[in-house]
């Protein structure tokens, strides 16, 4: 028969409670770090997404304005340089300004019937963020 000595039946058979709770509390902190990646991640990709909304918008309503038959000096597309934009996007204000360009050809002459056209795209990004992006383009009518 085989003797057992009782000294070497009682060997460390798991963890011990600190170093449960050491691993738990390094679990948690990795998991506390990704949490705040992916959550400012997510945050800046809805800022993203809504400045590529705001650019698409601005670009229609450019080419509104350009299709629009009351291209003069000093008017605007509507009323009062502001309207409602085409597309649906919620505290975006989209404001146009018109006015004859004072561009010179080589002889130094005023070229008439050239006009910059620039529509101006104004919302609040929250916690006070005002953002503004504008497009603008040269336009002849005669």
């Amino acid at each position: 028969m085989h003797s057992k000595d009782p000294c070497k039946l009682h060997k460390p058979a798991g963890f011990t409670l600190l170093e449960v709770i050491l691993a738990t509390s390094l679990f948690a902190l990795v998991i506390v770090g990704f949490a705040q990646i992916m959550s400012k991640s997510i945050e800046i990709h809805q800022i993203n997404l809504r400045e590529r909304m705001v650019m698409n918008a601005l670009q229609n309503n450019l080419e509104t304005a350009l299709a629009s038959e009351r291209l003069l000096p000093g008017k605007t597309v509507l009323s009062d340089g502001e309207y409602q934009s085409v597309s649906t996007l919620k505290g975006v204000v989209f404001k146009s300004d018109i006015e004859m360009a004072q561009i010179k050809n080589q002889r130094d002459e005023i070229l008439n019937g050239m006009y910059r056209v620039k529509i101006t795209a104004q919302w609040d990004e929250g916690e006070g963020q005002e953002q503004e992006r504008e497009a603008e383009v040269y336009v002849y009518r005669p």
